[in-house]
C-alpha cells in the first residue's frame, strides 16, 4: 500500500492525511489546527500558495471580517490555488465566515464578492414581523440545535437535533436547495451545513462544539 509503513510492533500504519489550514491570523486558526490533529490529521497552518496544492484536504477557518479575509487571500495569492484545489476534487471544509467566502457575495459591512464556489448570497438576519424578534440577538452566539435535511458524510454517526456552537451575524442563503444538508433556527431557519460533492461548509464552530464538533472533524479527516 502506497504510503503505508510498518510500526515497531509490526502493524501496518497508514500516513495521516495532510490538511492545510488557511491562515486567517485569528485564534480560530490555532483552535482548528489543534482540533484537526486530535481528529487524526497532520494539520498545518499554511500561508503559501504551493502549500494548498500539496495538501490532501483544506480547511478554511472563520475570521474577523469578510473584507479582511478576502484581502488576505489576495495578498497571499491563495485564491487561485484554492479554486484549483476545488477543481481537482480536494475536500474542503469551510467554517462560518470561511463558508461565507465560498458564496457569490455578502452583505458583511458593505457589498463584497466571494469566490462563487457555492451559488447564493450571505445576508444579515432579518426577522421581519416575527412577534418575538426582540428576543433574537445578533450576532447569534451560543449553542443551537441543528436538524438534518439531507444525508451528508460529515453528519454520519450523529443524530439530527444535535447541538453545535454558533457565533455569527450573517447567514448563507444557497441558491440551490439541494446544497443544504442541515438547518438551524434563530428566529428564521438558516443553512447550517452545506455540501456539494467535495465541498463542505458549516455555520457553527466544530472546534468549540465538543463531541459533536469532534465527530464532524473526524469524518472530514476520514473522507
Amino acid at each position: 500500500m502506497a504510503g503505508a509503513r510498518l510500526s515497531c510492533t509490526g502493524r501496518i500504519e497508514m500516513p495521516k492525511p495532510l490538511i492545510a489550514i488557511v491562515d486567517c491570523e485569528t485564534l480560530h486558526t490555532d483552535r482548528i489546527r489543534t482540533a484537526a490533529e486530535s481528529a487524526g490529521a497532520d494539520a498545518r497552518v499554511v500561508t503559501k500558495p504551493d502549500d494548498i496544492l500539496r495538501s490532501d484536504k483544506i480547511v478554511i477557518p472563520t475570521g474577523d471580517s469578510f473584507a479582511r479575509a478576502t484581502r488576505d487571500l489576495r495578498e497571499k495569492k491563495m485564491i487561485e490555488p484554492l479554486l484549483e484545489a476545488v477543481d481537482r476534487g480536494r475536500h474542503v471544509l469551510a467554517i462560518s465566515l470561511g463558508m461565507h467566502l465560498l458564496f457569490d457575495d455578502t452583505d458583511d459591512s458593505g457589498r463584497h464578492t466571494g469566490l462563487g464556489v457555492f451559488s447564493g448570497s450571505v445576508v444579515q438576519f432579518d426577522f421581519g414581523d416575527h412577534p418575538a424578534a426582540q428576543h433574537f440577538n445578533v450576532p447569534h452566539q451560543g449553542w443551537n440545535r441543528v436538524q438534518w435535511t439531507a444525508e451528508c458524510p460529515l453528519l454520519d454517526g450523529l443524530q439530527s437535533g444535535e447541538h453545535f456552537y454558533f457565533e455569527h451575524a450573517l447567514h448563507a442563503v444557497p441558491r440551490h436547495e439541494e446544497d443544504v444538508a442541515a438547518l438551524a433556527n434563530h428566529g428564521i431557519d438558516f443553512a447550517s451545513v452545506v455540501w456539494n460533492e467535495n465541498l463542505f461548509g458549516v455555520e457553527f464552530l466544530p472546534e468549540r462544539s465538543q463531541d459533536a464538533g469532534r465527530s464532524i472533524l473526524e469524518k472530514f479527516v476520514q473522507l
